[in-house]
């Protein structure tokens, strides 16, 4: 990192629990080119005085909302307190990037105060990233240079490739981020096979994923999940579905899958911009496979099947197939989804001890699955005994705990092997 120079500010107060966020942002490398600059609302802060409470948050989204639409495609950020959000802009230089900022600092103002003075526009070169805060200095948005780079920035210009971040890590503008409670989450995902059960063929990878807080580094539990707001929910969807695809061209040396499973709630589908976001998203998939992409709606049974339809049927153009995942999986609740336009249902194996617990959980669950679709997806089956159970029951798709068995030899698999 940069050594801090004397005439910078004193360090910039951090949210306690992005330790573990700041490191996509301390690279020595980003610092000392200029890539990394914060946005500072306090001006928005100071105009709207006592209301700023009440306030808060509603700035906090459209900020969120803003900066993903117009960030570049290498572009990241992270809200580290109340007034500051780091901005890295990996491809572009020091005073582009600068320049950048200061225009979406000045739009972001613009719809909140109407207009901005010159003393509004407080953006600030990130120096340094340590356990004391963001060492930071003060941009001078008359800057000669930064003028020059905002001409820049509406010129045609190649971008060359950038060199992944030195963790090695996959970063991406999803995630980690700050949650509307303030706390960092994030989001990460496995790429685990499905298999069609009567031949036991791969039909392609679904998207296991798990949401972090990163101050406690426990999962959210269900019930958190829930009741995360919107806008919170479609960012775990988006990062989820940006770490799946990172995965699959991390594996480009291998064939194509058939297929892609993306998990997306109803909640992210159900508004405009969320929609178009996630449509988008699925035509990148649509690209690293052969046949196309499995819709998985998530937690259908929370939702009337009238709006479940409604969202099919805005999906559906995009998809494959459209399979609604139950976690409530009781009987009663997977009946209450007939109508509900799906074509498929998925639900988590409870993978009772023995064999037998197993066909009287799955026996009932998947009879008032086939009233409602015709395909049945199975994950978390315990071994491939379980997979025998689960295709005579009825079972269409499944996912094995333990798939390299399955992976090592795919044209023998049929057989099941001898092993439990």
């Amino acid at each position: 990192m940069r050594s801090e120079p004397e005439h910078s500010e004193p360090p910039r107060i951090v949210s306690p629990g992005l330790e573990t966020a700041l490191e996509h942002f301390a690279s020595s490398e980003l610092l000392a080119a200029g890539k990394v600059n914060i946005i500072a609302l306090d001006a928005v802060v100071e105009r709207f005085g006592g209301r700023w409470t009440m306030r808060r948050e509603q700035v906090h989204a459209h900020v969120h909302a803003y900066l993903d639409r117009h960030l570049t495609d290498q572009g990241y950020y992270l809200r580290t307190s109340d007034t500051d959000t780091l901005i890295c802009l990996p491809d572009m230089v020091r005073h582009a990037a600068q320049a950048t900022c200061l225009r979406y600092l000045r739009d972001i103002l613009g719809h909140f105060l109407g207009e901005s003075q010159l003393g509004d526009l407080r953006i600030h070169e990130v120096l340094a990233i340590s356990g004391d805060g963001v060492v930071a200095q003060r941009v001078d948005p008359m800057d000669p240079r930064v003028i020059a780079g905002a001409a820049a920035q509406s010129a045609p210009r190649i971008i060359a490739p950038e060199a992944p971040p030195p963790s090695g890590r996959a970063v991406h503008q999803w995630t980690p981020f700050v949650s509307a409670s303030g706390r960092a989450v994030q989001v990460s995902c496995e790429l685990e096979p499905v298999y069609e059960l009567r031949g036991l063929s791969r039909i392609g990878v679904r998207l296991l994923r798990t949401s972090t807080y990163l101050d406690e580094g426990r999962d959210l539990t269900p019930e958190e999940y829930a009741a995360l707001p919107q806008r919170d929910i479609l960012r775990i969807d988006l990062a989820t579905i940006s770490a799946g695809l990172a995965g699959l061209k991390a594996e480009a040396g291998r064939s194509k899958d058939p297929s892609i499973i993306l998990p997306v709630s109803v909640a992210s589908l159900s508004n405009l911009d969320g929609r178009a976001q996630i449509v988008s998203a699925f035509k990148e998939a649509r690209e690293l496979v052969d046949k196309g992409v499995i819709c998985q709606l998530c937690e259908v049974e929370l939702v009337p099947p009238s709006i479940v339809l409604a969202t099919t049927a805005l999906i559906r153009p995009f998809s494959l197939l459209v399979v609604g995942q139950v976690k409530d999986c009781t009987p009663h609740r997977i009946q209450q989804l007939k109508g509900a336009g799906l074509q498929g249902l998925a639900f988590d194996c409870a993978t009772p001890p023995t064999d037998a617990e197993f066909v009287v959980w799955a026996r009932p669950r998947i009879a008032a699955a086939h009233s409602v679709a015709k395909s049945l997806l199975l994950y978390g089956l315990a071994s491939t005994a379980q997979a025998r159970l689960a295709a005579a029951l009825g079972v269409s798709h499944a996912a094995i705990r333990r798939p390299r068995r399955l992976e090592a030899a795919p044209r023998e698999a049929a057989r099941l092997e001898a092993a439990p």
